[in-house]
């Protein structure tokens, strides 16, 4: 290193100094990819160094920690088939880039991605309040592991948090029943699996829709949130559990991800409705005086 390199670097350190202490490179993770992504999006062939100059522009406390932070979700994002190394003939390997077919694909969607766990799940966090305990754990780790790029261990997970949340709904309706009627639909579906349920859940919940007297905001496209999603996340899940030889194509398991948020919060907001008692009828004049009367 000659003597105007270590200039510029005392220059450097002085000026990180004079910014004050910076965030953790953990705490900036979520800020770096989002900007990372972003980039991506506009710029779809670079250079790794063009990429970082323009976080430092965008970060101005952007330091080693956070060049580092940034190069290994690049390093994710490879994983993941969002990008690849080398843009032409004349441009082969890092540090030059490009977004493969997949990635631009899945960039252009516009929701929260999986292969973006932090934004995701923030996206998620409105409605992780109202979802079982054990649905929003598997739910996090269905949404890492389509990050760490393992499709069928994904698509499994996401079948079991379905399922919960399925299970949720059936029970709140069955408790909502009239004793008879809840008694009934119990001793049917005891010892069933859920599709099993499901299917003598729907039936009943049709039968019974008109006397529920549902909200239009929770009642209004319920069989395309709730029966769609629930069973192409089954259909997903049976493939990825009994695999047929054929790779599952990650876009359409990232659909049923981005899908899932309106589905949990919908099925989340139909069983609370469910579960509340019913309002009392009120008893006819004619009827409390005889019992007036009997008094």
């Amino acid at each position: 290193m000659n003597e105007e390199q270590q200039k510029q670097g005392r220059r450097r350190r002085r000026r990180r100094r004079r910014r004050g202490p910076a965030p953790a490179a953990q705490d900036m993770r979520p800020r770096l990819r989002a900007g990372i992504l972003a980039f991506l999006s506009r710029h779809q062939e670079t250079h790794v160094g063009t990429l970082l100059d323009a976080l430092r522009q965008q970060f101005p406390q952007f330091g080693r920690a956070e060049e580092t932070a940034a190069l290994e979700i690049l390093h994710e994002l490879a994983s993941a088939n969002l990008i690849m190394p080398g843009v032409d003939r004349d441009h082969l390997g890092w540090p030059w880039l490009r977004v493969t077919e997949y990635g631009r694909r899945v960039l252009h969607q516009g929701e929260p991605l999986p292969f973006d766990p932090d934004q995701y799940l923030a996206a998620a966090q409105p409605r992780l309040a109202t979802m079982p305990p054990l649905a929003v754990e598997v739910l996090q780790e269905a949404v890492t592991t389509y990050h760490r790029g393992y499709i069928r261990s994904s698509a499994l997970l996401l079948g079991i948090a379905s399922e919960i949340l399925m299970g949720q709904l059936i029970d709140s309706f069955v408790a909502g029943r009239p004793e008879k009627e809840r008694q009934r639909l119990e001793a049917a579906m005891a010892d069933k699996s859920i599709y099993a349920r499901y299917r003598i859940f729907r039936e009943e919940f049709d039968r019974a829709r008109d006397g529920l007297k549902i909200p239009d905001a929770l009642s209004k496209d319920v069989e395309a949130i709730v029966d769609l999603v629930f069973n192409a996340v089954r259909l997903t899940r049976n493939e990825a559990g009994h695999p047929s030889g054929a790779p599952l194509n990650p876009i359409l398991v990232a659909t049923t991800l981005q899908a899932f948020l309106e589905y949990a919060d919908r099925i989340a907001r139909l069983s609370a409705y469910l579960a509340a008692p019913a309002p009392a009828k009120p008893v006819p004049a004619r009827r409390r005086k005889r019992q007036a009367a009997s008094a």
